[in-house]
């Protein structure tokens, strides 16, 4: 009996203080050509984001505001899909890691070559990007599963450092 009790006193915590989560992000491409679309092109195409890093922050949902949060950062897999734990009655919010990166990374990271078509955003603008999480809820029962669908942009996908001005399909 007592070899059952101290293993017990350790697993037992883990699944009182985690619960079961699933985590699928894709990445929606608009319609940008210039033909009429048929309705399914005009829904534009979903892809996973394969190999994604994301950065859960948490917290108590009882916490003061003034409480740290907490921080896992955890790989999606090729389909855009993460299975894990995260703890129960928590707050929140999750990043790209991306998002996490000084405005000069992110610059060199989105560089483009040909800027002919496009051009850089204001700081404000980046700032604003990096400050949004892509997801923001609050988690009450023990097993969800979150699908998060990050809109991308005609001509830029996620490159939140530039704007098109180049013409437009016709």
């Amino acid at each position: 009996m007592r070899n059952y009790i101290l293993p017990v006193l350790f697993v037992l915590p883990f699944f009182l203080i985690g619960q079961k989560t699933t985590i699928s992000l894709t990445a929606r491409t608009p319609y940008c050509g210039g033909a009429k679309p048929t309705p399914e092109m005009a829904l534009g195409t979903v892809r996973g984001l394969a190999n994604q890093v994301l950065v859960i922050n948490y917290r108590k949902l009882n916490a003061k505001p003034t409480d740290k949060w907490s921080s896992i950062v955890v790989t999606l897999d090729s389909n855009g899909k993460w299975k894990g734990k995260v703890p129960k009655k928590s707050e929140i919010t999750i990043y790209l890691a991306e998002q996490l990166l000084s405005l000069s990374e992110l610059k060199t990271k989105y560089a483009l070559s040909d800027l002919k078509k496009y051009a850089l955003r204001e700081d404000a603008a980046i700032e604003l990007w990096k400050s949004e999480p892509i997801y923001k809820n609050s988690i009450k029962t023990c097993k969800k599963n979150l699908e998060i669908e990050i809109l991308e942009k005609c001509f830029l996908g996620l490159n939140p450092c530039y704007q098109y001005i180049g013409p437009k399909p016709r």
